[in-house]
């Protein structure tokens, strides 16, 4: 796998994800898919089983795509593929291009070192402090959801439409918040005492890539590629 730095291949995904979003026509969107699979299988992420059930788990919301857009649009004239097909396909082909481009980017990354990336990327510290914080106590708000879920579930709460679920439900959350707000307080604390003063620093992060240069001139490429590609099927379509 090539050695990139982690604010390289950080921007690299924020450039693609806004770069992608402006393209309009087949060929560019088409070319855009082509370099998600390509940058896919470079990064490794055909060989990692969790990044692939991730790609999975969005295909669903693509079928229900295709499911209702062509019968919510008018069609073309016969004989053509018709607008909501066109636009079904367009938004397929933005949705894959980004489900492999940014896993590829940022796959098993560690909270401290995109931290440090982001600060290496001029982004304001308390934006760092609370994204970071966010992605890596997540799970921990999910954990504490389902202990009082299994909690209420053993004294007999069953989920209905009534104004007591809907009382149960607000208790819960209402509990998950204090809890996580109580865990964060601790947490704070903790840093503070190990003296963190709002500045993530790592050793890995920061160190230059061997491919960073090749890696930034192929990001380059692609996108003058695609843009040229943009620009002349606007003229000819």
């Amino acid at each position: 796998m090539p050695s990139v730095s982690l604010h390289i291949r950080l921007a690299a995904a924020a450039a693609a994800a806004v770069g992608v979003s402006f393209l309009h026509t087949l060929p560019a969107l088409a070319g855009a898919s082509a370099a998600g699979v390509l940058a896919a299988a470079v990064f490794g992420v055909f060989r990692r089983p969790e990044s692939l059930r991730r790609w999975a788990a969005a295909q669903p919301f693509l079928i229900v795509l295709w499911a209702t857009v062509p019968f919510s649009l008018p069609a073309a004239p016969a004989g053509g593929l018709g607008d909501a097909c066109m636009f079904a396909l367009a938004v397929t082909l933005k949705c894959e291009s980004m489900l492999l481009i940014v896993p590829a980017m940022l796959s098993e990354v560690d909270p401290g070192a995109l931290g440090a990336a982001l600060r290496r990327l001029r982004v304001p510290a308390g934006f760092v402090f609370l994204f970071v914080s966010m992605y890596r106590y997540a799970d921990s708000a999910g954990r504490e959801w389902r202990r009082l879920s299994e909690a209420a579930m053993l004294r007999g709460f069953r989920p209905r439409t009534s104004l007591a679920s809907y009382r149960t439900l607000a208790n819960m959350m209402a509990l998950t918040f204090l809890y996580g707000s109580d865990r964060a307080r601790r947490v704070w604390d903790a840093m503070r005492l190990r003296g963190f003063r709002g500045e993530f620093r790592t050793l890995d992060s920061c160190r230059q890539g061997r491919d960073d240069l090749p890696f930034l001139a192929a990001a380059l490429m692609v996108s003058a590629a695609l843009a040229v590609c943009e620009a002349c099927s606007e003229v000819l379509w």
